[in-house]
């Protein structure tokens, strides 16, 4: 169920994510539409349809990639879900199906040509928009998927130059939409009345991934990337806030000390024959903590060095006192 849920989802996100583009071949070239004799949806819609085709072909390599697994953050998911499919039933009052579909923009004698701003509109100029992306968010966040996120951080990005075209658009057909502009808000709402479920919906999104993260607790790091291996190559891992930290306690103790003048005897206590530990680690003001994997027997933590390109790992063995620092190596 979870993985037809995760591929719904990206074809949810494709689709989503080629509204604004869509858009952009109707809004800067509205005059030219509006001249042919035959409906322009004869070709715009198979555009549209060959933007779903050609998003999903290139997307999919990536999306079984999966940022996080979890059940909880389908509850913030849905009251997503519930809010943009509010915002839709709101939108449909005093505003027509051909509206929604841009025929009145297409087709200048066309009867509905009027200026909305009634009902949600006295609240925000584009609530379908808006429904979009919250939509979109629900799918990005329930899911978990990577390519959910990037895709909807495309259509944020077209999405915020086809409002723009879209508003320079009405503003030429409609004389008030100056004003109406200026007194309310494209997308994101200022109304009090929002307040409310955007508090609720920060909420719950951030109880799912406390959630989530307390029932990871053993596991140091909720996500991971790159490898550690190859200080060019990007590493980073977002740690998990519930984790034990003494072994990072006694990592960050023992790079401390071997920035002073006991750094030769730390390496020589610990079988360390690297002579370039003790000048490179003089030389590094800053470090932090990339990965950390926790083993039955062994941990191993790798810091960032950035100020001379390099990482050192601090391996960790069980000991009957717990672990203890066995071995220290710097990869240039």
């Amino acid at each position: 169920m979870f993985r037809f849920l995760q591929t719904f989802g990206w074809l949810a996100c494709v689709a989503y994510s080629t509204i604004p583009s869509f858009w952009l071949l109707i809004h800067p070239f509205a005059h030219r539409w509006r001249s042919r004799r035959r409906s322009p949806y004869r070709l715009l819609l198979p555009l549209w349809f060959a933007m779903w085709i050609a998003l999903a072909a290139l997307t999919a390599p990536w999306r079984t990639i999966t940022l996080y697994s979890n059940p909880l953050s389908w509850i913030p998911a849905i009251f997503l879900f519930a809010t943009g499919i509010w915002l839709y039933i709101k939108s449909g009052k005093g505003f027509s199906a051909k509206q929604l579909g841009g025929l009145p923009e297409l087709h200048p004698n066309h009867p509905d040509q009027r200026l909305v701003t009634t009902g949600i509109r006295q609240h925000l100029r584009h609530p379908v928009y808006f429904a979009h992306l919250l939509e979109m968010i629900a799918w990005s966040l329930g899911s978990g998927l990577a390519v959910c996120y990037a895709l909807t951080a495309f259509a944020i990005i077209t999405g915020a130059i086809m409002i723009r075209m879209e508003d320079n658009e009405l503003e030429e057909r409609f004389l008030e939409f100056k004003d109406y502009e200026k007194a309310v808000p494209a997308i994101f709402p200022s109304c009090r009345q929002f307040a409310l479920p955007i508090a609720i919906s920060a909420i719950l999104v951030s109880s799912a991934f406390l959630t989530y993260a307390y029932s990871r607790r053993a596991d140091p790091m909720l996500f991971q990337h790159g490898t550690p291996e190859v200080p060019k190559w990007t590493a980073f891992a977002i740690m998990n806030p519930f984790r034990t930290k003494v072994s990072e306690e006694t990592a960050e103790r023992l790079i401390h000390d071997l920035r002073t003048t006991n750094c030769s005897t730390i390496l020589h206590d610990l079988g360390s024959e690297d002579e370039q530990i003790c000048p490179t680690m003089r030389e590094n003001k800053s470090c932090s903590l990339i990965w950390r994997e926790d083993r039955s027997f062994t941990r191993q933590l790798v810091y960032e060095l950035p100020d001379v390109n390099s990482r050192l790992w601090i391996i960790f063995r069980l000991e009957e006192g717990g672990f203890v620092v066995r071995s220290v190596s710097l990869i240039r």
